[in-house]
């Protein structure tokens, strides 16, 4: 989403930030019609221009398709417009079923990292717009992207497991009293051990 808006140009998006944005698997559910992301990146191709002009792929009267058209709004390239759009991303992506009370089984335990990282985009942009509301420090969306950047490497995700399955990642005091067949120590170098 930064860079599709970050390399807009008088209102027409570059071609792959556009494809990207609408091959997102997370769109591509909330759209819930395979054949519309097909026909757009038809006509994304078939067009060879190297910005698009949205209006021209995103016919106005197809419905299914307004769900995400708010993504492609000329005028987000405003900072504070920019979060907005970002928070209504992560209600869509939450509305579309592959995280909340609708979701099967499968869909859990597969989008388990992604659901665990629109937690954390949702609360970097909570943060951001708490700030932007006190302090006007950000003028444009690079500047904005660059602080996201770093503000995204400080945080942690951290991830859960069920205790019998598959790979369980410890730290060494956590293993004294453990009995494993197979165990892999990461980064021990020359009698040194990992922390």
């Amino acid at each position: 989403l930064f860079e599709l808006h970050i390399n807009a140009k008088n209102n027409t998006f570059f071609h792959k930030n556009v494809s990207n944005v609408i091959s997102n698997i997370f769109i591509q559910r909330a759209l819930n019609n395979t054949n519309i992301i097909t026909k757009l990146n038809k006509e994304i191709q078939k067009s060879k221009n190297t910005y698009i002009n949205i209006a021209d792929i995103l016919p106005a009267d197809n419905s299914d398709i307004d769900i995400i058209r708010f993504l492609f709004a000329p005028e987000t390239i405003q900072p504070k417009v920019f979060l907005q759009m970002c928070q209504k991303v992560v209600t869509l992506i939450d509305e579309s079923g592959i995280f909340g009370k609708n979701a099967t089984d499968k869909d859990r335990t597969t989008f388990a990292k992604e659901q665990a990282a629109l937690s954390f985009f949702s609360k970097i942009i909570a943060h951001f717009d708490e700030l932007l509301e006190n302090f006007d420090f950000v003028s444009d969306l690079d500047t904005l992207k660059k602080i996201y950047s770093k503000i995204a490497m400080a945080y942690r995700i951290s991830f859960k497991g069920e205790p019998l399955k598959n790979l369980q990642i410890l730290g060494m005091l956590e293993t004294r009293s453990l009995d494993f067949d197979n165990i892999i120590i990461l980064s021990a170098n020359e009698g040194r051990m990992p922390e």
